[in-house]
């Protein structure tokens, strides 16, 4: 009889065993794995940098703004998603220093639906085409994907390959326009001596 019960008790003790150990390895299978510290290091630079830009861009320090810019590559300025850098408003470092005092009228693309030209001086062009919420306070940022698109060409991965961007977006303001009227910040950056240095400022809506 004891013989009996120690036996059970042995064979008891054997499957708590392996039931552990299989618990274990099936726990460990399913975890997803962490983002290495380098890569959460990276991801906070890009959002550190896209933050700072967006203050600098409400505060209209053009100065400033300048020096968050690739040096070598300059900015491009789209009203909408779709890049097109031939047609796009190109600027370098110094040009976008000089914008706070630059009364010049540029042309900056079209208007959807309509096909008017936007000329605009810079100053104009930020407030209607840029800054024209508070995307600081935007309810959304999202890093590197495209947080919402309209009838525009979403081509800002090819247009600025190995580059990186952040969108500030609203997805909305008034009820009756069904989300329709969402607008979107979004800031690329490209890697520089190891920081991240603006190369594009996009302003995304709905388009028809």
């Amino acid at each position: 009889m004891k013989k009996t019960v120690l036996t059970a008790l042995i064979f008891l003790l054997i499957g708590l065993a392996l039931g552990y150990l299989l618990f274990s390895a099936l726990n460990k299978g399913d975890s997803a794995p962490s983002a290495s510290p380098t890569s959460q290091s990276k991801q906070s630079q890009l959002i550190q940098a896209a933050l700072s830009a967006a203050e600098l861009i409400r505060d209209g320090s053009y100065d400033k703004l300048s020096e968050a810019v690739h040096p070598e590559d300059g900015v491009y300025f789209v009203p909408y998603s779709y890049v097109d850098k031939d047609a796009n408003q190109h600027f370098t470092t110094e040009q976008l220093a000089a914008f706070g005092t630059d009364e010049s009228s540029y042309l900056w693309g079209y208007t959807d639906g309509e096909g008017a030209p936007i000329e605009l001086t810079p100053k104009q062009y930020f407030e209607k085409y840029v800054y024209d919420e508070d995307y600081l306070n935007a309810p959304i940022i999202g890093r590197n994907y495209i947080t919402m698109s309209g009838n525009s060409i979403e081509n800002v991965a090819e247009a600025f390959p190995n580059c990186e961007f952040v969108d500030f977006h609203f997805p909305g303001f008034d009820e009756q326009y069904a989300g329709m009227d969402w607008t979107t910040l979004r800031l690329v950056f490209r890697e520089y001596e190891g920081v991240y240095k603006l190369v594009a400022v996009i302003h995304a809506q709905w388009t028809i």
